[in-house]
């Protein structure tokens, strides 16, 4: 027992040990300042620990303990599978300027799909990402596309567990302790947001950071974003 437990906490570090260069378009000290733009109009506390553009709320208004609301709204459970966090240190962004300039692309558009694939998208890693599918609406910073895909590094605690432990299992992964991220967005298949992400391949798009890579369309960020280009 005790060998297999130092297995999965050597696994879990080295995966850690890739978030630099993983997690999002920049990375800088974490909990650096709080946005000078708004909070996020949606009069939900926020359930993150960081401060955000947005305020770090809930784009949906509403928290989802899936990590991403399950569109039958029936609860996932884990299935016996375990979940580890793995420690970011995500750039804070403090104002809307500073958020603009550090994205690549900035658009809206409704979220088509949640899904996980493990990728290697850097040199010796094979990592489990979370992927969002969005259907582009209009583009208001970098190339028009109709379609993007945004990953974020690990998995999305409860929601849809089986997927994610189908993909591990697939690459050859262990998929007894599955990576995630805190202080992600919870998000709604269908849903109209606004996002902010990075160029990281021909095929995908990384976030820009957790906290402040999605807003709802109605919150007062996602206005003063939209405002900042015209």
């Amino acid at each position: 027992m005790k060998k297999i437990i130092l297995i999965l906490a050597a696994a879990v570090l080295a995966v850690a040990g890739l978030v630099a260069a993983l997690s999002g378009c920049a990375v800088r000290g974490g909990d650096s300042a709080n946005i000078a733009a708004t909070a996020d109009n949606s009069g939900k506390e926020d359930p993150s620990d960081t401060a955000t553009p947005s305020g770090g709320a809930d784009p949906s208004g509403a928290e989802d303990p899936s990590g991403a609301a399950d569109p039958s709204g029936a609860e996932n459970p884990k299935g016996g599978y375990s979940f580890v966090e793995l420690n970011m240190d995500w750039p804070v962004y403090a104002t809307t300027k500073e958020l603009a300039d550090a994205s690549d692309f900035v658009f809206s558009g409704r979220l088509l799909d949640i899904s996980f694939e493990v990728l290697e998208l850097s040199a010796n890693d094979r990592t489990l990402y979370t992927v969002y599918t969005v259907e582009v609406d209009k583009t208001y910073k970098g190339s028009d596309a109709s379609i993007r895909r945004i990953v974020k590094i690990g998995g999305l605690d409860g929601y849809n567990v089986e997927a994610q432990a189908k993909a591990m299992r697939d690459a050859g992964i262990a998929a007894n302790a599955i990576p995630y991220v805190k202080n992600v967005g919870k998000l709604n298949v269908g849903t109209d947001y606004l996002f902010c992400t990075c160029a990281r391949t021909d095929e995908y798009d990384n976030i820009v950071t957790a906290g402040q890579f999605v807003f709802d369309l109605s919150s007062e960020n996602a206005i003063s974003l939209t405002e900042f280009f015209k």
